[in-house]
């Protein structure tokens, strides 16, 4: 059986928006949907994370060591989707794609599988119900790549557009993605996918 990874916010886990994301993907696409908040995905995560008790150490260690299990994990996918976060840009709403799901994404694309970006149609309130008919999906045609002055690192970091066939969606930098998932600096409370939604 096909395994078709199915990416999304952190801060769609154990949500209705989440759930009727897989459901949607379920429906549409035959295989096995590899969801990252699966429980066997926490217990793995979650045994990294302890090896770094410390937030100095997992800042340097053990984040890195996440990243590259969900990278390993994509490896053996043959198909996967990203659910796209709505932002607010320049004064209009749009879709992008968070840091870690476009990496993802792009090892999925450039191992010749198909890679779709989902967008959820009802981004403006999460007071209507969400059902997996409030979704659009569109199949990506190509990724573009370029190297930006990293913010945190001193470094650079790599930024992903990705194309589909009537639009693109940009990737947002590691920074930008901590403040649209979380409630930035603080970690343990994360912002709703929706964007009138928050408190």
């Amino acid at each position: 059986m096909r395994n078709f990874y199915a990416a999304r916010p952190i801060s769609t886990y154990n949500t209705a928006v989440g759930e009727s994301y897989l459901s949607f993907l379920r429906r549409r696409f035959p295989g096995k949907i590899v969801d990252p908040a699966a429980p066997e995905v926490e217990r793995a995560v979650d045994a990294i994370k302890a090896k770094y008790p410390t937030k100095e150490d997992y800042d340097r260690f053990g984040g890195k060591e996440v990243m590259d299990y969900f990278a390993g994990l994509v490896l053996s996918m043959a198909g996967g989707a990203g659910l796209a976060l709505p932002i607010e840009k320049d004064g209009q709403v749009v879709f992008a794609i968070p840091a870690g799901i476009a990496k993802e994404l792009e090892t999925i694309h450039n191992n010749g599988y198909p890679t779709w970006i989902v967008t959820c149609t009802k981004w403006h309130t999460a007071h209507e119900h969400v059902s997996p008919h409030t979704f659009a999906v569109g199949l990506v045609t190509g990724v573009s790549v370029a190297e930006v002055p990293s913010s945190e690192r001193g470094g650079k970091e790599t930024l992903r557009t990705f194309k589909t066939a009537n639009r693109s969606f940009e990737q947002l930098t590691i920074q930008e993605t901590r403040e649209r998932v979380y409630y930035w600096p603080d970690r343990t409370r994360m912002r709703p996918y929706f964007l009138d939604d928050a408190v």
